[in-house]
């Protein structure tokens, strides 16, 4: 057996749990999409913020720290927030400062 290799199912246990390892939290892991929209909005603008791989209690911690910044409503979702209004530099350079690593969609 190629040491690089792993046991994914056995017989004898069934599938077996992968173990997080140290060198997986890449900047892939962080990587956030930013997007205006519009639809079935009825016309108000909307910053949708999607990517997010967190709990859902550090999502939520984070959401309002975000609805605080911009000062205004929002909600958040499995791994989506979105704010009411247009806030695409404020809401970028902020995930900045969290680490995370920011694309803006057109």
């Amino acid at each position: 057996m190629n040491k690089n290799s792993r046991l994914v199912y056995s017989t004898d246990q069934g599938r077996i749990r992968e173990e997080k390892r140290p060198d997986c939290d890449s900047q892939k892991d962080r990587l956030i999409f930013l997007k205006l929209d519009k639809k079935s909005r009825r016309g108000r603008t909307v910053t949708v913020a999607t990517g997010f791989r967190l709990p859902n209690k550090e999502l939520k911690n984070l959401a309002k720290a975000l609805r605080k910044k911009c000062s205004t409503g929002g909600t958040f979702d499995k791994d989506t927030i979105e704010l009411q209004g247009n806030f695409l530099e404020k809401i970028a350079l902020e995930l900045q400062a969290n680490n995370f690593s920011v694309k803006i969609l057109k």
